[in-house]
């Protein structure tokens, strides 16, 4: 049910809580003001606040690790993969000031990684056990759970059309919403009678919202990714029956209500919603094709006012980001594309980048 195997990062999650026993609030929500000290010899605390937040933003990014990147030949390898995933984390541990403005970044600035593609563009997995400890994240505590930024998912074009999007974020509500009930729990029995750690959980922890979901489909994933286009006619172009394409998914918003839902949303009002679709050059045409008519879809999300007045909706930002890289192909599935009128893009992989951001409407 939960395909726990399909998630590729962070490694070790899974989809419920270890027990009670083994969780625990962050270090952070037990910190006192008066046992930081403030640093102020330090050159990084004169700086302004915002200008700290943007060196920690950059420092704490989940990255390819640059120093173990995959081998050119790999289905998987790509611009935006070039090697495994990695987060340093090492700035956390320098002082109890630093700590307590950045404790929660490394988890708010990735994303769930989940591939349900073809099995040749799966990124490997890896338990870690060769890793230093501030390159991983270990197993995702609950509270750790609850501050995952976004979700990154691929899908075969049959998986999509067929609620993988939805049966996704569904799951994540859920296990989210035992994570909540976890924390609060935890907060309860291990500090009674606090308000701050109360407070802490509600608003550090329990309030947070994924801001972002990605959803890709790779060269292999579409239906007719086998297709030679010069075997189409021009009225094929608009042909389900042959063209790669993309039915468009319900909206993200749209995947509950779900059994023990404790009403706490799992999208954020300002989350954005990015598609990016990649085939081979010769099948470009169908690419943007495809692009043209997801530009006119529109997601729905939540009523912002009692009567329905305003409505929130994802609508396309005006943009499609062009992109294209190159690598070797071969295979007996692509001998299409050894043909001759083929020689000068054979090798080019095309890839077109949609978003849907949050726009307000008027009924």
């Amino acid at each position: 049910m939960w395909g726990t195997d399909k998630v590729v990062w962070p490694p070790y999650w899974t989809p419920m809580p270890l027990p009670d026993t083994q969780d625990d609030l962050p270090l952070a929500a037990t910190f006192k003001e008066d046992e930081k000290n403030p640093q102020k010899d330090s050159p990084l605390f004169r700086l302004s606040p915002e200008i700290r937040a943007r060196i920690y933003d950059l420092a704490l990014q989940t990255i390819c690790d640059q120093d173990r990147t995959f081998r050119d030949g790999s289905l998987f390898k790509r611009p935006s993969l070039t090697g495994p995933r990695r987060i340093y984390t090492a700035l956390l541990r320098t002082c109890r000031a630093v700590y307590a403005e950045t404790w929660a970044l490394p988890l708010l600035n990735t994303s769930l990684v989940i591939h349900e593609g073809s099995d040749e563009d799966r990124p490997p997995s890896r338990s870690g056990s060769d890793m230093c400890p501030n390159q991983q994240l270990f197993y995702l505590q609950a509270w750790q759970l609850l501050l995952i930024g976004g979700v990154d998912m691929t899908f075969q074009q049959m998986r999509l059309e067929n609620g993988g999007i939805e049966q996704w974020l569904r799951r994540l509500h859920h296990a989210r919403g035992h994570a909540r009930e976890l924390m609060r729990r935890v907060a309860s029995e291990k500090h009674p009678g606090s308000q701050s750690i109360k407070d802490f959980v509600e608003n550090s922890l329990i309030g947070v919202r994924i801001r972002s979901l990605t959803v890709r489909v790779n060269r292999r994933d579409w239906w007719n990714w086998t297709n030679d286009p010069s075997t189409y006619s021009a009225e094929d172009l608009a042909s389900r029956e042959r063209m790669i394409r993309v039915v468009q998914p319900n909206t993200p918003h749209d995947f509950g209500p779900y059994p023990d839902d404790d009403s706490e949303p799992l999208l954020g009002e300002d989350c954005t919603l990015s598609f990016v679709l990649e085939t081979f050059g010769p099948k470009a045409e169908e690419l943007d094709y495809t692009v043209n008519q997801a530009r006119d879809w529109v997601f729905g999300t939540l009523s912002l006012s009692q009567e329905g007045q305003n409505k929130r909706v994802l609508g396309w930002d005006g943009q499609v980001r062009n992109e294209s890289w190159e690598r070797a192909v071969n295979g007996p599935h692509i001998a299409w594309l050894r043909k001759p009128i083929y020689s000068a893009i054979r090798n080019r992989i095309e890839v077109r980048v949609i978003r849907f951001i949050p726009t307000l409407l008027q009924d």
